[in-house]
């Protein structure tokens, strides 16, 4: 597998990014990222903490990125 992203999935500055690396047996390990983009003075960042509103953002953003895996991994 490339270092690419199989998908990215945004709602607002919330992002999951799905990754995908070859196990050693064969087959593909899944793995997530949900990150959270904010701007300082004039600079974009991001970071993996959430407050209590970005919740229910990160909760959808879950159920996607897991119906994402399941359709790679059916294909």
């Amino acid at each position: 597998m490339s270092n690419q992203p199989l998908k990215r999935i945004k709602i607002g500055l919330i992002t999951a990014t799905v990754w995908g690396n070859e196990k050693e047996n064969g087959g593909t390990r899944y793995s997530i990222d949900i990150v959270r983009n904010y701007k300082k003075d004039d600079q974009w960042n991001e970071t993996s903490s959430f407050g209590i509103d970005d919740l229910p953002v990160v909760a959808k953003l879950s159920d996607l990125a897991l119906e994402a895996v399941l359709e790679l991994q059916s294909k």
